[in-house]
């Protein structure tokens, strides 16, 4: 809910930060500005609703990862390993030769996170990987 109301405020902000800061005295047309800040409400809402659906799935024979800009279905077979680190990598073989990597974004723990959200990432973690290794 926080990625959420944080797509649509915090661009909103911005924008009317750099009006008001960088280009003062400056004359913008109301035609500019308004058109401006459509492009920046649309990308915000785009961005909202990839928050909003933001997750890991597990189905029988792959998994689709949701990130912010993409999803990505991988299937088990080809799982190598979940890297153990803050920003954690789903790794696999890709079709041709070398492998494939994909930031599990739904899994990142910030520096800033409660202990208690920490805790819980860290169990979806292992519960990820103890699927994985059941199911692989």
């Amino acid at each position: 809910m926080l990625n959420t109301l944080a797509t649509l405020v915090g661009p909103t902000i911005l924008y009317a930060g750099v009006i008001a800061g960088v280009l003062e005295g400056v004359e913008i047309p109301d035609m500019v500005a308004g058109v401006g800040m459509i492009m920046i409400w649309a990308a915000s809402l785009f961005l909202a609703v990839r928050a909003w659906r933001l997750a890991i799935v597990c189905l029988p024979d792959r998994i689709v990862i949701r990130g912010y800009l993409r999803s990505r279905s991988v299937p088990i077979s080809r799982i190598v390993k979940i890297t153990d680190a803050a920003w954690p990598e789903l790794r696999w073989e890709g079709r041709t030769a070398g492998f494939r990597s994909m930031y599990l974004t739904p899994l990142i723990i910030p520096s800033w996170s409660l202990p208690i959200v920490k805790k819980h990432v860290l169990e979806c973690r292992t519960r990820l990987e103890e699927w994985i290794g059941s199911h692989g």
